[in-house]
């Protein structure tokens, strides 16, 4: 199975749990004037979502993650992210420099099994649970 089949699994496994306002990049509309019209989209998608989900696996297609997360880091939209990576072998699915950013910025990323979708579901529902869940009181707490 490909990376664009796993994310519409991770996809409808989100919705199947309630939270029915999941979509990946390629649910939404091209702009078709656009060079990089992709690329772009999927900066939009980063800026105006409530959470963003990151999923790095070892299947080696790493550059559109590579790129979202580093404009994430370039526009401090992490707060809005949650950053999950595979490793197979010990070997980690991201890249060494990323995770040093990541950690300058204080940040954790959650490690899953290699190819397997019930855990990559299972650490994704958690967190999405855990994201809302605190943007809930927080949002509370300003009203």
């Amino acid at each position: 199975m490909g990376e664009k089949e796993r994310l519409i699994k991770l996809r409808d496994y989100l919705r199947n749990n309630g939270y029915i306002s999941t979509y990946i990049v390629e649910d939404f509309p091209s702009d078709e004037k656009s060079i990089s019209s992709n690329l772009d989209k999927s900066f939009d998608c980063l800026k105006f979502a409530d959470l963003n989900i990151l999923v790095f696996t070892c299947r080696g297609k790493t550059d559109s993650v590579t790129s979202e997360l580093k404009y994430v880091i370039g526009n401090n939209l992490l707060s809005k992210c949650r950053v999950f990576e595979e490793t197979h072998n010990g070997i980690p699915a991201m890249g060494t420099l990323l995770k040093e950013e990541l950690r300058t910025e204080r940040y954790h990323v959650v490690s899953v099994e290699y190819d397997n979708d019930i855990d990559l579901h299972e650490h994704v529902l958690g967190d999405v649970f855990s994201f809302f869940e605190k943007y809930i009181r927080t949002s509370r707490q300003v009203n």
